[in-house]
């Protein structure tokens, strides 16, 4: 039974409207109130998880080819956004852009990022700058009175800066994932490290990029269900406030604790399903939470980077893609950021030494 707070004024009683009584229990636990819904969005979230795996456990292009189509549908839906918010940003270069970048990744690493996001800014300047010039072809905008056709022709420093972010948004930072799978314990030999005295003086390898990218999957899906749950069930602190009103203290704590049990279990199973050196590096579990732990955080800011752009447009969901998940955006929003941030930790962090791995 829920109690509402009845204020009395002038000695007659005054019972809260509606929306005060939504927003006192804005965040108390709800549970699952639409069942069909919650089962359509299991299932098509069942199958996405199975259809990512798969192609992780593939590698090479077949992992290129899934993060294209998926980079093709989240470019459309960011610039449908951001043209909804009255931008009109160079969506087909930018697009473009976004594809040619995760290939370029695949096939040279983070070697001419620099170059490529230089080349590309200078596009984006130059496509939009040439909207004003008198031999542009106009397009016609038909939301636009006839009076302000040829000033609307001409670009604006907004549509400069949501075409580039599109380009950094939706192709180079998921495109981080390509490089996870690259990783591989190389040169484990002890001959082939620097050695002084006995002491290690050169890395000399990484654990294997299958279970680490694998481990990465299992964090971000983690913490998207693991704060689904907690959220639902447990949650009754505001996280974000008017931002993302659902989303609760006890759903984000909640999942990254999920994201930490998922990425230990994949680890677990790589010593069960042993596959030659994949087992490298597998034994550090502080290493592996941790890991985890900072998955799930960026995940969760991406999440919200994602409604940040919806709230501002105002809508609640980028598409209508997915039966249950809105648009494609919406499935892989935890992505987005999160695969750089393991990129770099596994670099960085996750080093294997001449001689230390077992």
């Amino acid at each position: 039974m829920r109690f509402h707070r009845i204020a009395i004024r002038g000695g007659k009683i005054m019972q809260p409207d509606a929306d005060s009584v939504s927003q006192m229990h804005a965040h108390a636990p709800v549970g699952i109130r639409d069942r069909a819904k919650f089962r359509q969005r299991l299932v098509f979230g069942i199958l996405a998880a199975a259809l990512a795996v798969t192609f992780v456990i593939l590698g090479g292009p077949w992992l290129l080819g899934l993060l294209l189509v998926l980079c093709f549908f989240a470019c459309r839906e960011y610039f449908e956004l951001v043209e909804a918010k009255g931008y009109r940003p160079a969506s087909r270069l930018a697009t473009v852009s976004a594809m040619a970048l995760m290939v370029l990744t695949d096939q040279t690493g983070t070697r001419f990022h620099g170059l490529f996001l230089t080349l590309s800014i200078i596009l984006c300047f130059l496509a939009l700058i040439l909207r004003g010039a008198p031999w542009y072809p106009r397009v016609p905008r038909l939301d636009l009175p006839d009076a302000h056709e040829e000033e609307a022709s001409m670009a604006t420093i907004a549509d400069v800066a949501t075409t580039a972010m599109g380009i950094l948004y939706c192709g180079w930072m998921p495109g981080f994932i390509l490089l996870l799978r690259k990783f591989e314990p190389i040169g484990l030999d002890p001959a082939d490290g620097l050695w002084l005295g006995g002491v290690s003086l050169a890395p000399t390898g990484y654990p294997a990029g299958l279970w680490v990218t694998l481990m990465f999957f299992a964090a971000v899906i983690g913490s998207d269900v693991g704060g689904f749950f907690f959220g639902k069930f447990f949650g009754r602190h505001p996280l974000i406030g008017p931002l993302s009103p659902r989303k609760t203290l006890e759903g984000a704590i909640g999942g990254v604790g999920t994201a930490v049990l998922g990425a230990l279990a994949v680890a677990g199973l790589a010593h069960v399903v042993p596959s030659g050196s994949s087992l490298a590096g597998l034994d550090r579990w502080p290493l592996i939470a941790a890991f985890a732990a900072l998955v799930a955080l960026t995940a969760q800011v991406s999440d919200l980077s994602e409604s940040l752009i919806k709230r501002d447009v105002g809508r609640r969901d980028a598409a209508e893609l997915i039966p249950g998940h809105g648009g494609m955006l919406d499935r892989v929003d935890g992505y987005l950021l999160s695969a750089s941030v393991a990129f770099w930790f596994v670099l960085h962090y996750w080093v294997l030494p001449a001689g230390g791995v077992a």
